[in-house]
């Protein structure tokens, strides 16, 4: 006989576990709850995976029938099902009783009802390593919108996906925080990331557990309430890309307060206060991570205390052979020469081959290149252009879709841009 109180894992299309008095829970946003005093402790933590490893089940059942596909791999979720269990059981008030018991479609006979005890280890060794399982992609993928406006020293974040839209604001005196907080999430140190901005919370938990561990759950918390909280299972390098260059793009661009006329951009200490809220928040550490071609090729960086940007250009491609943009939108380079300004500097010559002819793409483009073959060549001579400008200078290229992280996109005013990170060749 079941003791009480007790939870007892046992999937079904619209239950993961039920509690003592048999009442089924689902686990949305990856949470584990119970809120109700007369069923023991109160409790509420997450488990970012577990819903994904549930949907894997549902998708692959025909309930009607009670059948799962025959290519279903039952010992292989079993274990990973049981390492979740693990992780419940670490959470869980130790009053309870936990319980992992199979599915009624399973007919594998992989298990029978078991408690989650010290001695659950020997189940799972005696079940296949779920990384010899290869799936294509997560059954669930939160792909987020991010956009940030910038009212004078305040910025202001909408985050949305098909579920949630939560606004927050950011003051200047935070962005170095969020630096430390997104830097904390590379590292993966820790179970639970958190980081309190004005009135909102910002938790992400990076998943343990599973076949997706570059996976995570976000959890975005307003005010005291813990019932106003959105969450996203989102992938973690797609979510610092986006949070990151989402921030950067509106601290770095258009962040002058004059008139579009290079004669009056300010110089000097007036300049320096301009730059001071993007160097808050501005990493190698984080540029190196989203960077496919540097985070697989090139040690992460020490620090960035050498750092000081206070200028920015964006690389794309418009009629006339005209691909540089500065901070304020205005022309100012071709493929020869990033043009001076304010007169006071030289400009700066280039020798990239083939960025010329890159470049003529509107002035005299045929169909035999794709625009993803565009992009992916125009993004080569980006990073021989970085090579070329001053460290103190920030290059960007094109532009970042957040929803659709995977494609890629010619420039769009409306978007954050894709930066050219600076790299150290003496720590390479």
């Amino acid at each position: 006989m079941l003791k009480k109180p007790y939870i007892r894992i046992i999937p079904d299309f619209d239950c993961l576990f039920l509690d003592s008095e048999g009442i089924c829970h689902e686990a949305f946003d990856d949470e584990i709850e119970n809120n109700e005093y007369e069923l023991g402790p109160c409790f509420r933590f997450a488990v970012p995976g577990i819903r994904e490893w549930l949907e894997r089940y549902t998708d692959a059942t025909d309930f009607a029938e009670t059948k799962t596909k025959p290519s279903f791999d039952w010992p292989a979720w079993h274990r990973e099902g049981l390492l979740f269990a693990k992780e419940i059981r670490r959470n869980l008030p130790t009053c309870y009783t936990l319980y992992y018991d199979p599915p009624y479609e399973d007919k594998s006979k992989t298990l029978n009802l078991i408690e989650v005890d010290n001695d659950v280890n020997q189940v799972i060794e005696s079940l296949p390593d779920t990384a010899s399982v290869s799936f294509q992609k997560p059954s669930i993928l939160d792909h987020l919108k991010i956009i940030v406006t910038r009212n004078q020293d305040i910025l202001s974040i909408t985050v949305k996906n098909q579920n949630i839209s939560t606004l927050f604001t950011i003051y200047p005196n935070e962005l170095n925080r969020i630096k430390h907080w997104l830097i904390q999430i590379i590292e993966d140190k820790e179970d639970a990331y958190q980081i309190h901005l004005n009135r909102t919370e910002l938790m992400f938990f990076p998943q343990r557990i599973g076949l997706f561990p570059e996976m995570g759950r976000l959890w975005i918390q307003k005010g005291n309430s813990s019932d106003n909280i959105d969450s996203a299972y989102v992938n973690k390098r797609e979510f610092v890309k986006s949070f990151y260059l989402s921030l950067m793009t509106e601290l770095g661009f258009n962040i002058y307060d004059i008139k579009l006329s290079e004669d009056s951009y300010p110089e000097g200490e007036s300049l320096i206060k301009y730059w001071i809220p993007y160097n808050k928040l501005k990493s190698r550490i984080i540029e190196w991570y989203i960077t496919d071609e540097y985070y697989h090729n090139y040690p992460k960086p020490t620090d960035d205390s050498d750092l000081f940007v206070c200028d920015s250009y964006v690389m794309f491609p418009e009629y006339g052979g005209c691909i540089f943009w500065d901070t304020m939108g205005v022309g100012s380079g071709d493929s020869d020469t990033i043009f001076a300004r304010n007169g006071h500097e030289s400009g700066i010559s280039l020798n990239v081959p083939g960025l010329h002819k890159w470049a003529s793409y509107y002035d005299c483009h045929n169909e035999s290149q794709s625009y993803e073959e565009y992009w992916e060549e125009g993004w080569k001579y980006a990073l021989q252009v970085r090579k070329q400008i001053p460290k103190h200078i920030d290059l960007y290229y094109m532009c970042y879709n957040p929803e659709r992280p995977k494609d890629r996109v010619l420039y769009n005013g409306s978007l954050p841009r894709i930066i050219v990170p600076f790299i150290d060749e003496k720590e390479s």
